[in-house]
């Protein structure tokens, strides 16, 4: 994996990494980096005996002039936190005090880089790398939280599928104590209140501050060489009319797998591209090779994105087979995060029943299935997972819901998802952007829960993509629209399992059974053995009535379980 490791110095280290160039080291601590291309780092001294380590971009000035004023700003942490927390980029800064044995780390305003640390028995690591820090810690599975993964197909809250191993929320910072030699997250001095909404009247002004901003963040991101991947969806394409208005050169890519099931996206970007009079490449995906595809997501990602991504990692080989390196890899994430109505409009007077709402909207595994297969009772993973929802952030129960949507399901699925594509080139987008995310979390949910909010943003950007469909939901044999999509999408969530809710799916998107079932039962089979931290027996005896997104966290668990056993340092 790329990036930055910070670790104790420890006698065999070399084990846990894969030949890494060694920044610094002494006694207490050693500084490492991996990269497979021209991956973003600055490396300088500043006064007082103290390093300072620059991973990732920034956009809305100079690195070298961000790391002149932290220089002068070095005696003051909360100069420099309040300093970073207005810069716009994707970034952390690692503040290395030799003489008083302590490493500082502080991201940009959402922590948008994947960083994971812990300790355990006098040694320490903070790295872009989970398994490096699993395998230094030399960390086990935590068999309750392998049942809430199995539930949501991500964790909760700062906790990781490894006992010890954590992942760094979008609210904190670090610092390790070397004489301790301990590391623990904090929370930033400074940052969001998403209760915080005054933004209340929608006009014409509201929209051009809109598109200002956007443009802008999507013209500092833009270099020379700019890849879009192009979907059929509102986000993408406002991005694609976002840098074309900026005169950046710019191609859309859009994936069609074996089975066609983004068939309509491949459609709808054509005309999309089209219309801005942009090049545009199709990228066909297939299964050949798919063992390889699940294993290559494993050993990077180990279960942090599950088995069900490995066409993603498959479509970046792609494009950077197509395009190298040196290119700026746009999505359009991001923008189903900043538009909507995070709290879903509820208040409920109580936890209970928001934790049900969330368990209905987001399960993959219900919780007696998850507890059964794990061996965890299921009471205990129940309240376990009911106190970590409690215990978010909010004025009300809206509050917290929006917390989770930002804070679990955007930092592991957003924030992990660009990661694996900085694994080939850099990747970004301008929804994210510190600009434009504060302005988007000031307004208020009244205004985002009116159905043309988002359609009138992108009219700002070009009037004529704005009016390419987007509202036909099916390419299949039922056509619907937007409304009843929705009414289907939620009566669905409430009756049916999700082997069913899979077959409905298919069935509005005209496509059989997918192929990768039988894929993901032949993995299965394959790494099924007694000493792994699932039920085999209850697997086998329930294998036929499992979902595809099921069989693919069964299969992501079975392979991290034996992927850790080859490499756990003995």
């Amino acid at each position: 994996m790329i990036g930055i490791s910070i670790f104790s110095n420890e006698e065999g280290w070399e084990n846990s990494a894969s030949e890494p160039d060694v920044l610094f080291s002494n006694s207490d601590l050693i500084v490492t980096h991996n990269s497979s291309y021209q991956y973003p780092i600055c490396f300088e001294k500043a006064p007082g005996n103290i390093m300072l380590i620059f991973e990732g971009k920034v956009y809305d000035r100079p690195t070298s002039n961000l790391m002149a004023d932290i220089k002068n700003l070095i005696d003051c942490e909360v100069a420099i936190e309040r300093y970073l927390f207005e810069v716009d980029g994707e970034f952390y800064l690692y503040l290395i005090d030799i003489d008083r044995l302590t490493v500082k780390v502080f991201g940009d305003h959402l922590n948008r880089l994947p960083l994971f640390y812990g300790y355990r028995e006098n040694k320490w690591a903070v790295s872009r790398d989970i398994g490096f820090v699993r395998h230094f810690l030399n960390a086990s599975i935590n068999k309750l939280h392998l049942a809430e993964f199995l539930v949501f197909d991500y964790n909760l809250g700062d906790h990781t599928l490894f006992n010890d191993v954590f992942h760094l929320q979008i609210s904190k910072k670090l610092k390790a104590d070397l004489s301790s030699r301990k590391i623990n997250a904090h929370h930033k001095t400074f940052y969001y209140d998403f209760s915080q909404k005054h933004i209340e009247d929608v006009d014409d002004k509201l929209f051009d501050e809109m598109a200002s901003v956007f443009l802008k963040a999507s013209k500092h991101r833009a270099s020379q060489h700019n890849i879009l991947s192009l979907s059929g969806g509102m986000d993408s394409r406002s991005v694609a009319a976002a840098l074309c208005r900026t005169r950046a050169e710019v191609m859309g890519v859009t994936f069609e797998d074996e089975e066609k099931s983004a068939s309509e996206d491949v459609v709808i970007a054509q005309e999309i591209a089209r219309s801005l009079d942009i090049k545009w490449k199709k990228v066909s995906l297939s299964t050949d090779n798919f063992h390889h595809d699940v294993k290559e997501s494993i050993r990077y990602k180990l279960g942090i994105q599950p088995a069900r991504y490995y066409f993603l990692n498959q479509f970046c080989q792609k494009v950077r087979d197509l395009f190298g390196t040196k290119i700026t890899f746009f999505t359009g994430d991001g923008g189903d995060k900043v538009f909507p109505d995070l709290s879903n409009g509820i208040n409920y007077h109580n936890d209970n029943k928001l934790f049900q709402q969330i368990i209905k909207e987001n399960y993959e595994f219900p919780i007696a299935q998850a507890s059964k297969l794990t061996g965890i009772p299921r009471k205990k993973l129940e309240l376990h997972i009911k106190n970590t929802i409690a215990g978010f952030p909010g004025k009300n129960s809206g509050d917290k819901h929006e917390y989770f949507v930002l804070t679990c399901r955007m930092k592991r699925y957003i924030f992990e998802g660009e990661d694996r594509n900085r694994r080939f080139f850099w990747s970004t987008n301008p929804f994210l952007s510190k600009p434009f995310f504060e302005l988007m979390m000031k307004i208020s949910n009244t205004v985002k829960q009116d159905g043309n909010f988002y359609k009138n943003f992108v009219r700002r950007l070009d009037k004529d993509v704005a009016q390419i469909r987007d509202e036909n939901y099916s390419s299949g044999k039922i056509s619907v629209g937007k409304g009843f999509y929705q009414f289907a999408k939620d009566r669905a969530n409430s009756f049916l399992s999700r082997k069913y809710k899979e077959r409905l799916k298919a069935l509005f998107e005209g496509r059989k059974s997918s192929k990768t079932v039988e894929l993901y039962k032949t993995l299965i089979q394959e790494y099924k053995t007694k000493d792994v931290p699932l039920d085999v027996d209850q697997v086998e005896k329930s294998l036929r009535h499992y979902s595809t997104g099921q069989l693919s966290l069964i299969a992501t668990t079975l392979m991290v379980s034996q992927y850790i056993s080859k490499t756990s340092r003995r």
